[in-house]
């Protein structure tokens, strides 16, 4: 591979609660690469402001993508 050449994207998708920490997470597309493992660990080490409804924390699902 030459210098900055990635396998492509990968799709996660996490549910954070009303705590900003990671819930849940899954890959959505690119299933099966072999960093898989390891992109769901990161998403689970990520705390995140966690979305609100009439100003009070929620659980709320998002989506992101990595490139690798």
């Amino acid at each position: 591979r030459s210098a900055g050449a990635g396998y492509g994207r990968m799709t996660v998708e996490i549910l954070v609660g009303p705590e900003g920490r990671v819930d849940a997470a899954r890959v959505v597309e690119d299933k099966g690469h072999p960093c898989e493992p390891d992109v769901i660990r990161a998403a689970r080490s990520i705390t995140f402001i966690p979305g609100r409804e009439d100003g009070t924390p929620v659980t709320t699902i998002m989506t992101f993508s990595t490139r690798l």
